[in-house]
């Protein structure tokens, strides 16, 4: 378990999560200016990375950015519906969000508070923008 604010605006560069962890609490990693990389053990059953970004296993729900990652832009999966509370806070080197998904299925994600930087970047519809990312979690 990982609680809420775990590490809430420490300097951890790289968090590891393990095949055991069942729960990660809101805002665990909010805030970590330095965070660049979020790795989970394949193992894990609740949880999956994608290029160091966190989320559930099927990926549904985008749990965490890492603040500390230096790309302006991000291939965003039509898996995901959620954008959790807080998952882009201080994350402002984002500007282009590249969606593989129509128009209407990106409105109908939903974002919760606290992610400014991912509402204000320019989206594209790019098809096939996150396969690459689609197949690392079928692989796993």
């Amino acid at each position: 378990f990982v609680g809420a604010y775990a590490f809430y605006g420490t300097e951890i560069v790289n968090a590891y999560i393990p095949a055991e962890l069942e729960q990660i609490g809101d805002f665990a990693f909010c805030n970590c200016p330095e965070l660049e990389n979020i790795t989970v053990d394949p193992q894990n059953s609740l949880y999956s990375d994608v290029d160091g970004v966190l989320y559930n296993k099927d990926m549904t729900e985008l749990v965490c950015y890492p603040a500390g990652k230096t790309e302006s832009t991000f291939y965003l999966s039509s898996l995901v519906e959620e954008i959790k509370t807080m998952a882009f806070y201080n994350c402002n080197l984002v500007k282009l969000v590249n969606y593989d998904g129509s128009v209407s299925a990106f409105r109908r994600i939903q974002v919760g508070a606290g992610n400014e930087t991912f509402e204000n970047a320019v989206v594209t519809y790019v098809a096939g923008a996150t396969a690459q990312a689609n197949t690392q979690i079928a692989e796993k």
